[in-house]
């Protein structure tokens, strides 16, 4: 076994090969899960741990995909077709590779008349939505994906948590930018994690259930606590309105909202809405102009010494896990 290194709070990342975690992660799955589903589930979750998605890997697989595999949680996607325009009905579950077979055929409809747009009733749980996106965009399909989630997100003046986290994605055709973020503060899985390695944030991302700023992961976990919007003081309605759109759009897919979700303890059977749009190549007439104008400008982002989001490629097959939760998935 690699070397273990130490956590802030005493516990220990492990490093392991993404074929070993595949390997394992596909063992597990494969007893509760269709083929199908099953491979979905092990793609997506590796490929989060490879691009150091933390929060929808190996972590996120046993806190809130298990359970539901576990229960039998897994279902068939109904799908219909009506011109640009495509539904899928997933009844919530374990929905990796609904959404995957869902965007797929938008994807198919996109190629042939230039636009598709989706919606996923009650997708479930589908892990991070970059992942999705790099099938598109090297296939030159600009491609925007939101959901809605239980409420986690809230100001004082709300008395608490009021709506999702709710998050947002965005792959722009014929490049590696993938712009993927919750419109709170920080994602409740980046709370989550925080607190099992009893780690502290070094700001003030959410909030305790006397309604103060805290750094506290715990005291945001409680009942009562909750993620403050990313955009606060002056500019907090920026974020959290866009976060009522995301709200929105996901009730046009036949989703719920605020609420009538589920409480933020309730997540794992939430009753949440997706939706999303695939543009084709094809159907933008300045194209290989668009090509030219990003490249000249992600090269002046660079020069400033940012990084672009989705640059991070897979360029090694060892990744760094918690140690608990190797071990945990290895008694499965």
């Amino acid at each position: 076994m690699p070397d273990n290194r130490e956590i802030d709070g005493g516990d220990k990342h492990i490093s392991v090969s993404g074929q070993l975690l595949s390997q394992e992660l596909r063992r597990v799955c494969l007893k509760y899960a269709p083929r199908q589903h099953a491979e979905a589930i092990v793609e997506k979750i590796s490929e989060a741990e490879k691009l150091g998605v933390a929060t929808h890997g190996l972590h996120y697989f046993l806190g809130a995909v298990l359970p539901l595999l576990q229960q039998g949680l897994v279902h068939d996607s109904h799908i219909t077709v009506s011109g640009n325009f495509i539904h899928a009905d997933c009844q919530g579950g374990v929905g990796f590779y609904n959404v995957l077979k869902g965007l797929q055929a938008a994807g198919r409809v996109a190629a042939k008349t230039g636009v598709a747009v989706i919606t996923f009733k009650m997708p479930g749980k589908v892990g991070a939505l970059r992942t999705y996106c790099r099938e598109f965009t090297s296939a030159g399909q600009f491609i925007v994906l939101l959901k809605n989630t239980a409420p986690m997100l809230g100001l004082p003046e709300t008395g608490g948590s009021f709506l999702g986290t709710n998050p947002l994605a965005v792959g722009l055709a014929g490049t590696d930018f993938i712009f993927d973020g919750s419109l709170s503060s920080v994602s409740t899985n980046t709370v989550r994690i925080k607190n099992k390695l009893n780690e502290t944030f070094s700001w003030h991302p959410g909030f305790d259930r006397a309604l103060r700023s805290t750094a506290s992961p715990q005291a945001i976990l409680d009942e009562g606590g909750g993620l403050l919007p990313f955009s606060c003081g002056p500019s907090w309605y920026k974020s959290f309105f866009l976060a009522v759109v995301v709200e929105a759009l996901s009730a046009l897919a036949g989703g719920r909202t605020g609420k009538r979700v589920k409480d933020a303890r309730g997540r794992l059977y939430s009753k949440e809405g997706m939706a999303g749009m695939i543009v084709d190549k094809n159907a933008f007439p300045q194209y290989e102009h668009y090509l030219d104008e990003v490249q000249l400008l992600f090269n002046e982002i660079l020069a400033c010494g940012l990084t672009l989001p989705g640059s991070d490629k897979m360029t090694t097959d060892e990744i760094s896990v918690i140690e608990n939760d190797w071990e945990a998935l290895g008694k499965l």
